[in-house]
């Protein structure tokens, strides 16, 4: 049976996991998956109001997470 292994990183905006993801990712040659940042569309109502839409914001994360990992595994 293969092995597999994940790692996920987490941080706050600005600190280097893109870049830190693709260094490990070309170091160990395996496929780096990122999430879908820029094509989410609760990112400017959660900007505009945090309060609001951070549930929303959440479950799409966790959504597109979810679907992520079932194509890979």
């Amino acid at each position: 049976m293969e092995d597999h292994y994940f790692i996920a990183i987490a941080g706050n905006i600005g600190v280097g996991k893109t870049t830190m993801t693709r260094l490990i990712s070309e170091k160990l040659e395996w496929e780096a998956y990122y999430e879908p940042v820029i094509t989410n569309p609760y990112l400017d109502d959660f900007y505009a109001d945090m309060d609001r839409w951070s549930f929303h914001l959440q479950v799409y994360f966790l959504s597109k997470r979810f679907e992520i990992i079932r194509t890979v595994l």
